[in-house]
């Protein structure tokens, strides 16, 4: 348990969005509240095992929400 939720840290360090999903997604923490979202805040979502239809719904509500930056526009080429 403590390598998934150092895995968790670690991921949130790396790209600071994370979903976790699982076994440990649904194991309580002291409490009662969830075991995950106490040791790590700032995961975007958890959900317990077989739960497909909620990752995904997590998945998609959080895609929406990322600002995507791109640029279209090429450099104009000098006139001759």
């Amino acid at each position: 348990m403590k390598e998934s939720l150092d895995a968790i840290g670690e991921a949130l360090s790396d790209n600071g969005r994370v979903i976790v999903t699982g076994c440990l997604g649904a194991r309580a923490g002291e409490g009662g509240g969830n075991l995950v979202q106490q040791v790590h805040p700032k995961v975007l979502a958890v959900t317990g095992p077989h739960a497909t239809q909620e990752v995904m719904a997590a998945v998609h509500a959080h895609a929406r929400s990322r600002t995507i930056r791109s640029s279209t526009s090429c450099p104009r080429r000098a006139s001759s």
